[in-house]
């Protein structure tokens, strides 16, 4: 299994908490640079995927401007990004909310699903926006 993890040892390994680790690895698998799978014992393991390895073997700057470009292969990173640029200062909560529901995002249905993720969104948008005063 090589670099194969389990949470509890991301959980460790990272200095995380639990709603860290679940975080991180959900967000992982969203961008398509962490793969879950089950081991015939029911044992659940991560490990990065071809693209996620591919990513990480780049120098600091090209990894980072990697991830950037996939964010923004989703809509509602797209969209934030654009108006957030024509404005000239991050969205408000409701208006980075009307770009998710513009997006149709998988299982978010709750107002306070939308409302927590909005915040998420708001600030990596912002992480991309200061990769370019770097």
């Amino acid at each position: 299994m090589g670099n194969d993890l389990t949470k509890d040892e991301i959980t460790l390994n990272c200095a995380f908490d639990e709603r860290q680790t679940n975080y991180y690895t959900t967000a992982g698998m969203y961008l398509g640079l962490i793969e879950k799978y089950s081991s015939p014992e029911h044992q659940v393991w991560f490990r990065l995927s071809h693209r996620g390895r591919e990513i990480m073997r780049q120098p600091y700057k090209v990894k980072y401007l990697m991830l950037a470009s996939c964010i923004l292969e989703h809509g509602a990173f797209q969209r934030v990004l654009r108006e957030h640029l024509q404005q000239g200062h991050p969205l408000t909560r409701e208006r980075v909310v009307h770009h998710m529901k513009r997006s149709s995002l998988y299982k978010v249905g709750a107002d306070s699903t939308y409302a927590r993720r909005a915040q998420s969104i708001g600030k990596w948008v912002e992480w991309i926006i200061d990769l370019q005063r770097q």
